[in-house]
């Protein structure tokens, strides 16, 4: 078993065309989900999918079962999709200037998955590996720039943040439990 903390891995631009079209699809239909994060951490405008595992659209299901099982399973090399469980899924798009404070995600799922799904010059994401202390945290924080067909996978504890973009930022977003008992 391959259990990362922190990999950038490449997707091919067919997957990020399709997440495109169909955040363009969903923004023609629904509006956008309020912006709500504990402590105020999204500065900024946006528009923001709800959770897609709740969308009702064939041609995104079919995806979500194969295209999005197959990334995930291939991090952690398991078989079995009864290990593995997809739990929330959305797509973001920055407003002008808009940012995301520091953050984890331990209060839903074990690791993450971004998808870049756009070039930014600005709007980085700063993963910090050991956050606890000054030295430590200046020398272990990984910056990844937005760049289309690139993506993060993490562990869900790994405190990161989205510094400003100018440049409408768009990101996919998926959430993962994983069950690691063997009986």
């Amino acid at each position: 078993m391959n259990i990362p903390s922190l990999k950038t891995f490449q997707v091919e631009s067919r997957i990020t065309d399709f997440l495109n079209r169909k955040f363009e699809e969903y923004q023609k239909v629904f509006p956008p989900l309020d912006m709500y994060y504990p402590d105020n951490s999204f500065k900024g405008e946006g528009y923001q999918t709800g959770n897609l595992f709740e969308w009702e659209d064939e041609e995104y299901d079919n995806f979500k079962r194969n295209e999005l099982f197959n990334l995930t399973s291939h991090f952690f090399e398991i078989d079995t999709p009864f290990r593995i469980q997809c739990v929330y899924n959305h797509m973001m798009e920055y407003g002008k200037g808009t940012s995301m404070v520091k953050h984890t995600h331990t209060h839903n799922e074990d690791f993450v998955m971004f998808i870049y799904l756009n070039d930014c010059d600005d709007g980085h994401t700063a993963f910090y590996l050991n956050d606890d202390e000054p030295e430590y945290k200046e020398r272990t924080t990984v910056m990844v720039k937005p760049t289309k067909n690139t993506g993060v996978f993490f562990h869900a504890g790994i405190p990161h943040e989205g510094f400003p973009t100018y440049e409408n930022k768009k990101i996919f977003v998926m959430g993962i439990r994983i069950d690691l008992r063997t009986n």
